[in-house]
């Protein structure tokens, strides 16, 4: 049998503990690369960070302002049907230039990648797959209520709203220390070839508590494809491998929480067999 509470106390116990170490962690990072210090929290290079810029050629064409200024016969939203196009669009976008993204970050990084001395299987460049179509759409919701809410504030929510995605392309690099994410982000900077739009440094003092620390950089690369030239903004993740390993535990914790979620014992029984542990009947 199992006892739901009891497993739930359990996994929140766990949970702590985790996040405690990952205090830990940040701090010895802190003490060990002062400069992640005094790096600034945020940093924006250019006014359309939080756009993905072909998104918004695309929506500047004569043709689509007409048609969304139109009325709907069926009353729905123009605006939100056009949105969704985007997501596709930009997932079309994202998948075509993935291969090519990754080719470029890896051979930038590699002189700060080849000062890892582990052979983790967590160590060095992790490619991340294509945001999915469903997780953008669940944002596209998150900034359509947002921009409803406030319009001034939220202007950057502004149709297209699938150009505030800006990490449609992700990937991690995990370092042994906090010297090495120093380097590898000194080197983005030296490089020509693509633009850092934004970063920022989760590991300052002023960055409000959060479970892991890494610093994040969104980075826009034009990429040809046949004749053209398209932009697209990714995201890296420079971190530790320590920190790497206690977010994946931390994940494992919060699958097992899912598991009991609005099910009884045996539902939940059920759910940690097949989606944690994943064996099947």
């Amino acid at each position: 049998g199992i006892n739901a509470e009891y497993m739930g106390t359990a996994v929140i116990q766990e949970n702590a503990k985790i996040l405690q170490r990952s205090h830990v962690i940040w701090q010895e990072n802190l003490k060990e690369e002062p400069a992640l210090v005094s790096l600034a929290k945020k940093k924006i290079y250019k006014d359309h960070i939080e756009r993905q810029p072909f998104l918004d050629q695309i929506a500047q064409h004569e043709g689509l302002q007409a048609l969304l200024a139109l009325p709907d016969p069926d009353d729905v939203s123009s605006e939100k049907l056009c949105d969704e196009i985007h997501v596709k669009i930009l997932q079309v976008l994202a998948r075509q230039l993935n291969a090519e993204y990754h080719r470029l970050m890896r051979r930038v990084l590699e002189p700060a990648l080849s000062l890892i001395q582990s052979d983790d299987e967590d160590a060095g460049y992790c490619a991340g797959p294509v945001k999915s179509t469903g997780r953008m759409n669940d944002k596209l919701t998150e900034y359509l209520v947002e921009y409803n809410e406030d319009p001034e504030k939220n202007a950057s929510k502004r149709f297209p709203r699938a150009a505030c995605m800006i990490d449609p392309l992700r990937l991690s690099a995990n370092f042994d220390s906090a010297d090495q994410i120093v380097k590898a982000f000194e080197i983005l900077q030296a490089q020509d070839g693509f633009e850092i739009v934004r970063y920022k440094n989760k590991y300052h003092p002023d960055v409000k508590t959060m479970p892991f620390r890494n610093l994040m950089v969104n980075i826009e690369v034009q990429v040809k494809v046949g004749e053209n030239k398209f932009p697209i903004i990714g995201e890296l993740q420079l971190t530790t491998i320590k920190s790497v390993k206690l977010k994946k535990l931390q994940h494992k914790l919060y699958e097992i929480i899912r598991c009991f979620e609005g099910r009884d014992d045996l539902e939940a029984y059920k759910s940690l067999r097949n989606d944690v542990c994943k064996v099947r009947a």
